[in-house]
């Protein structure tokens, strides 16, 4: 290739379209309120340190390095990256891998959940920090390894006309498409299915719970103090599991549509589109990407304790910085979430 080729290659490469430079602002503002958002959330959840929440953390983390490893460079920075071959090779491999972690994040957070409401007699036996530490190791590696598969077959891709890796023979594409069958339904519909059972599982207890909770009310004595103990920590365990099953929920409405979307589109790649189904893919990647800023403040609004701890820090800030909001009462939005805690 000729020096005036190249610079027209690289020219062209690094050229951001309209809608690019119009995309690049809106990415910016989900990259900035990704890392806002679970900086807060987990500066808050440290107050709390239970086996939930140190999940919820290290989901947090993987938020954030979704924004900052894939979505800046992917979406912000696309114009003086792409023309770069091992970026092109890595970084759609690095969003299947976010994808992934948080799927098995929020698989594990609904298996703890279950067993704290299914067996809380043993539940500290059972699930201890080391184990909730060393499941969510495992997590990382899992992601990692199992999205960077494709490199095995894949070449690094040279044509710098346009950053897109994939397989390069027939038999390739064939192993990949497998892979891609493979890797979704392993990693991603069998997580869901498994938080979607154990959430079931735990609706039918809750009910059985409100069902019975008023007859044990009324049991006096030692056996009676016994049952109504573990009544209160199967209450507040039912109502954890259920801020967490809007959190499931809200991840399941806004990555399905982008998953499914993503799938077709791998499978079928050198397919011809219409531009009403690309405009369908690229609002669902607008939808899906917004999760991770969004998640937080889900979580924070449900759990109560979260809010607590945000409300105590809000109000040492008041008593120190007299420029907050006179609107802002301590003691009556404190009194709203103990009136929350108590429903």
């Amino acid at each position: 290739m000729s020096a005036n080729n190249t610079t027209s290659v690289i020219n062209r490469c690094m050229y951001m379209h309209p809608y690019e430079i119009v995309e690049a602002y809106i990415y910016s503002a989900i990259v900035f309120f990704t890392i806002l958002n679970n900086s807060l959330l987990i500066i808050v959840m440290r107050r709390h340190w239970n086996n939930t929440n140190i999940i919820m953390c290290s989901m947090c983390v993987s938020c954030i390095l979704f924004a900052i490893f894939f979505l800046l460079p992917r979406k912000i920075l696309i114009g003086t990256l792409r023309c770069d071959p091992i970026y092109c090779a890595f970084i759609s491999l690095l969003g299947q891998t976010f994808v992934i972690m948080m799927n098995l994040h929020l698989c594990i957070v609904s298996l703890d959940k279950y067993l704290a409401i299914t067996a809380p007699l043993h539940y500290q036996s059972i699930v201890k920090k080391k184990r909730v530490i060393m499941a969510l190791i495992l997590v990382y590696l899992i992601s990692i390894i199992a999205s960077f598969l494709p490199l095995i077959w894949r070449p690094v891709f040279q044509d710098r006309s346009r950053c897109w890796t994939t397989a390069n023979t027939p038999e390739t594409r064939q192993i990949e498409e497998v892979y891609y069958f493979v890797f979704f339904i392993s990693l991603f519909f069998i997580p869901l299915a498994i938080m979607l059972l154990t959430y079931g599982r735990i609706y039918a207890i809750a009910r059985d719970h409100h069902e019975r909770s008023q007859p044990q009310m009324q049991i006096n004595g030692k056996n009676g103090k016994r049952r109504k103990s573990l009544a209160d920590a199967t209450f507040k365990n039912i109502k954890a599991a259920r801020t967490l099953a809007i959190v499931v929920g809200t991840f399941f409405l806004l990555w399905m549509p982008y998953i499914i979307a993503f799938f077709i589109f791998r499978v079928r790649q050198n397919s011809e589109y219409t531009p009403s189904a690309l405009i369908f893919i690229q609002v669902t990647v607008y939808i899906a990407y917004s999760y991770p800023s969004i998640n937080p403040i889900i979580y924070g609004y449900f759990n109560s304790n979260i809010r607590q701890s945000a409300v105590g820090m809000l109000c040492r800030k008041k008593r120190k910085d007299s420029t907050l909001s006179t609107e802002f009462s301590c003691p009556t939005a404190i009194a709203r979430i103990e009136q929350d805690q108590d429903k």
